[in-house]
């Protein structure tokens, strides 16, 4: 008798979607979670922010790549986020794969002919560490995903070097997993004592939030100016603006009710970070406009009032500006990415290595944390369809 527990997945499965159709079932075991939370929750978010000490990529070393740019990189994860879609894999695959492949070009130096792979290794190993080894892809599916140019030895050899350059420290906090945090805080919250469904409430904020943290991850300018929680606690708070769970006068209230600790952002954060959004909300790349705004999905109702938010936030600031005949400046418009200071030299860092050829660690690096200064470099070089079709790397 074959006594493999796969024979008995379907019927695992089949059970498991009988349950999850019974929202009284639900319910109740989203509110014996937040209770085993409850306990948890400073040991829980402490260690959050010190795993994210630990795994911060560094963006002045990613800069000073020879062959690749922070242009190439939307287009990388535009093909990315389009394999998760077509994988189903789970939601925080995407930004655990994007923090592999910064990760990794803050240590070795990557070639242009490499990119693509680094990339769909990245998301190899993040589907390994997060998703069910059903969804996790074949070899010849990666291999099938680059139209093989690349083959199964350099995806081998490609894993090998990302593990031991990080020392096998592949586990980095996620945007989902702040997000819970606060949205966990947020639902016990007088914002949505009024609520006639406090449990779908959060359910919308936490879509919303998510999308805005995905978009955010193709803009450099944004993603690498925020930390992590910083960049959760804005999508929370725009989500909960977005379903007018609460007005603009309330956001202090919110951000030091939903903090777990200190307040996470300051108002003036948040402003620079909301003029940015609402120029970028309505125009998400095409693998997340496949994802959120497919009319045969869930999602629709929910991307319609964020276009009509972001479209009336827009058409004020344009008629303020009209009244005050503020000047046009180019500096206002969203940029791709920030440009490095002059006097920067290439890291002297092993190359990324071709098949056998694994070269060691630099013993001279240490992971840097991300430099505060960071945030203060220029930004000159805008996101448009122009300007990446004139990057020299094709996926």
């Amino acid at each position: 008798m074959n006594c493999s527990p796969d024979i008995l997945h379907h019927v695992r499965v089949s059970q498991a979607s009988l349950k999850a159709s019974n929202i009284n079932l639900k319910l109740a075991e989203y509110n014996a979670h937040k209770i085993q939370v409850d306990e948890y929750k400073l040991e829980i978010y402490a260690h959050l922010l010190h795993l994210d000490t630990k795994t911060k990529p560094n963006l002045q070393l990613i800069q000073q790549q020879p062959e690749i740019n922070l242009r190439m990189r939307p287009i990388l994860l535009d093909f990315l986020m389009d394999v998760i879609n077509k994988l189903s894999l789970s939601k925080s695959t995407f930004p655990l794969t994007v923090n592999i492949i910064d990760r990794y070009c803050s240590v070795r130096i990557v070639k242009k002919q490499h990119y693509q792979l680094l990339g769909l290794t990245a998301l190899w190993i993040a589907c390994k560490n997060l998703d069910s080894k059903f969804r996790i892809p074949l070899l010849n599916d990666l291999c099938k995903y680059c139209c093989h140019c690349y083959d199964k030895k350099l995806f081998l050899e490609m894993e090998n070097h990302v593990l031991k350059s990080f020392g096998w420290l592949v586990d980095a906090p996620t945007f989902d997993s702040f997000i819970d945090v606060y949205i966990h805080s947020l639902a016990k919250s007088r914002f949505l004592a009024g609520s006639k469904s406090p449990h779908k409430t959060c359910n919308d904020i936490k879509v919303i939030a998510i999308y805005i943290c995905e978009l955010i991850q193709f803009y450099p300018n944004i993603y690498f100016n925020y930390t992590l929680p910083k960049i959760a606690m804005i999508s929370v708070v725009l989500a909960c603006l977005i379903l007018d769970v609460c007005k603009f006068n309330h956001i202090n209230d919110i951000v030091e009710f939903i903090s777990t600790l200190d307040p996470v952002i300051t108002m003036a954060e948040f402003d620079q970070a909301f003029s940015l959004l609402t120029k970028v909300l309505k125009s998400p790349p095409p693998s997340l406009k496949a994802q959120y705004f497919n009319e045969s999905l869930r999602f629709l109702h929910l991307m319609k009032l964020v276009v009509s938010f972001t479209w009336k936030h827009l058409a004020q600031r344009d008629a303020t500006a009209t009244r005050h005949v503020l000047k046009y400046s180019p500096r206002s418009e969203v940029t791709c990415t920030p440009v490095a200071s002059g006097g920067l030299t290439t890291p002297k860092y092993p190359v990324t290595p071709v098949l056998q050829s694994i070269s060691p660690k630099n013993p001279e690096y240490e992971r840097p944390l991300l430099i505060a200064e960071a945030a203060a470099l220029p930004k000159t070089v805008n996101l448009s369809k122009s300007n990446l079709d004139k990057v020299g790397f094709l996926l």
